[in-house]
């Protein structure tokens, strides 16, 4: 089981109080190019680590040239996401009383601060996971094209339900709501690539409220304990290729290595050079970025 972030506006997060929002919707980056639009599926097992979790897109059914994307923090059934949203965090209690540690407020329950203590709202991007408290387990990822959707996943993400006078779900009316929603999360300089006209591809994420997980906070990803004694002894008993091997490590685990961002917008991901795990995106504060990576250990330079 992996613990990991997603990020839902005010509106999302009402819709996934109120048991409304069960799906998200997020697009791909990078879009695959006129070359590759056939979606091959998920690579599950691979020579090449960082493939593993990846999405595939070809020129045909029979392969050849591929284009590999991966899901935002590689999402995939089973994990769990904790969300965050925009918060206010304040050393007192809903009566107004001091405390030893802080009290935190969510925008989407209204205005429930004590009087006197407004505090600042904080971006969704910023909140730690020591705030979270909404828990979702992920139960389906897979790729379609956003226009794709039908009515009831409209539904599921959180779009208003239209009615007609027979009874029926009115589906033109429950998708523009969608489009709606959908149009509003994507910047305007972005909207001729990712809005709804442009019909981009975009991960499906469904998943389902649970409980919050025992998590041991403050333990850092546990890391080979090499030291440079170990490194010349590993020299010394194996050769060249021990040397090889043992600098390697010492390159992986003690000095660091350079992340990898995929992009400059402050949502996009930085990965692990290593294993190409998403470790954090380009919005997030230092203190919230792990110095080793969760999945490999590899440490971490920014």
């Amino acid at each position: 089981m992996a613990v990991k972030p997603i990020l839902f506006n005010t509106e999302m997060v009402q819709a996934i109080l109120d048991g409304r929002k069960t799906c998200t919707r997020r697009v791909i980056k990078p879009q695959p190019d006129e070359k590759h639009t056939y979606p091959l599926g998920f690579v599950t097992d691979s020579t090449e680590k960082k493939e593993v979790g990846s999405f595939g897109f070809a020129a045909n059914e029979y392969g050849g040239s591929i284009q590999y994307v991966k899901p935002p923090y590689r999402y995939a059934p089973g994990d769990i996401l904790y969300v965050r949203e925009t918060w206010c965090a304040l050393p007192v209690n809903e009566a107004g009383h001091m405390r030893g540690h802080c009290v935190y407020y969510y925008r989407a329950d209204g205005e429930l601060r004590p009087e006197g203590w407004s505090g600042k709202w904080h971006p969704s991007i910023h909140m730690p996971k020591e705030a979270a408290r909404i828990w979702l387990k992920v139960t389906d990822v897979r790729v379609e094209r956003l226009q794709e959707i039908a009515a009831e996943s409209a539904l599921a993400e959180g779009a208003d339900k239209y009615i007609h006078t027979n009874g029926e779900l009115d589906e033109n009316m429950t998708i523009t709501s969608f489009i709606g929603i959908w149009n509003s999360t994507i910047k305007k300089s972005d909207l001729d690539r990712y809005g709804w006209d442009a019909n981009p591809w975009v991960w499906v994420i469904e998943f389902e409220r649970c409980e919050k997980p025992e998590i041991r906070d403050n333990i850092e990803t546990p890391i080979p304990e090499i030291t440079r004694t170990g490194l010349a002894i590993t020299a010394l008993t194996g050769g060249i290729d021990a040397l090889e091997s043992a600098e390697a490590l010492k390159n992986k685990f003690i000095d660091g290595m350079n992340v990898h961002s995929q992009g400059d917008d402050a949502d996009d991901a930085i990965e692990c050079p290593f294993c190409g795990y998403e470790v954090a995106i380009n919005d997030d504060y230092k203190e919230m970025r792990p110095k080793h990576c969760p999945e490999c250990g590899t440490k971490l330079i920014y």
